[in-house]
C-alpha cells in the first residue's frame, strides 16, 4: 500500500501543480490580451500625436512665413513713413520761411516794423511755442489778416512755389 499511496500522492501533487499552472497560464493570457488591447490604443494615440505634431509643424512654418511677410511689409511702411517724415519736415521748413516772408510783407504793408525785442521766428512773451503751428499762431493776430493788411504781390516778383501759392490761397480763404 505504501507504493500505491505514494503514487497517488505524487499524481495528486502533479494535478495540483498542473491546475496551478493552468490558472497562471489563464491569467497570463488575460494580461497579454489586455496588453494587446492597450497596445492598439497606444498605437492610435501615437498616430494621433504624430498627426498633431505634423499639423503643428505646418502651422509653425505658416506662422514663420506670415511673420516674414509682415516684417517685410512693416519695413516698407517704416521706410515710406521715413520719407514722408522728411517730406513733411521740408514742407514745414518751406511753410515757416513763407510765413516769415508773409509776416515781413504784412508788417511792411502796415507801415510798422518789428519791435527790437521781437525777431522773426522768436516766440511771443508769455508762452513757450515749440511747434511750428504754435509759432505761427503766436506770430499773427486776427488784424494781420484783415483785408487791408495784405497788399497784392507786385508783378515783378519772382515766381511763387506751389507751397507759397497754396499758403496764399489759404490766407485768402480765411478772409
Amino acid at each position: 500500500m505504501n507504493g500505491i499511496a505514494l503514487q497517488i500522492g505524487i499524481e495528486l501533487g502533479l494535478v495540483v501543480l498542473l491546475a496551478t499552472t493552468l490558472l497562471r497560464a489563464w491569467r497570463l493570457e488575460r494580461a497579454l490580451g489586455q496588453l494587446r488591447h492597450d497596445r492598439g490604443a497606444l498605437d492610435a494615440l501615437v498616430t494621433g500625436f504624430r498627426g498633431a505634431t505634423e499639423s503643428a509643424e505646418q502651422s509653425v512654418a505658416r506662422l514663420r512665413q506670415a511673420g516674414t511677410e509682415t516684417g517685410r511689409d512693416l519695413a516698407r511702411r517704416i521706410e515710406h513713413a521715413g520719407s514722408l517724415r522728411e517730406d513733411l519736415g521740408f514742407i514745414t521748413q518751406r511753410a515757416e520761411a513763407a510765413a516769415d516772408r508773409l509776416e515781413h510783407l504784412v508788417r511792411e504793408a502796415r507801415g510798422s516794423a518789428l519791435s527790437p525785442n521781437q525777431a522773426p521766428g522768436s516766440a511771443q512773451p508769455g508762452g513757450a511755442a515749440s511747434t511750428p503751428g504754435a509759432r505761427l499762431a503766436n506770430r499773427f493776430s486776427a488784424e494781420d489778416f484783415a483785408p487791408s493788411a495784405v497788399s497784392p504781390p507786385e508783378p515783378a516778383e519772382r515766381p511763387r512755389s506751389a507751397a507759397e501759392r497754396d499758403l496764399l490761397r489759404a490766407l485768402k480763404l480765411v478772409r
